[in-house]
């Protein structure tokens, strides 16, 4: 079984190892509202979705415009240091 998953996986690991070396690769990270983390951090699920969309933006008419002046205000204070 494990077997059968690493040769499905091969073509996957390829492309990723190239684009990898190639500087090419891009990917992101995030935190999925889930029951499971919402109990963590001892919050109903609802409460806890609200939370993870307010803070990643998702709540926003434009997300990527909130960002965005995320990004040239950081980089005013980069600029500025």
């Amino acid at each position: 079984r494990q077997r059968l998953h690493g040769v499905a996986q091969q073509p996957l690991r390829q492309i990723y190892q190239q684009r990898a070396a190639a500087g090419t690769h891009r990917w992101t990270l995030t935190n999925y509202p889930c029951a499971a983390l919402a109990q963590e951090a001892d919050m109903s699920l609802r409460d806890f979705e609200d939370f993870v969309y307010a803070a990643t933006y998702a709540d926003q008419p434009d997300p990527v415009a909130a960002w965005q002046a995320i990004h040239d205000r950081q980089q005013r204070l980069v600029d500025w240091l």
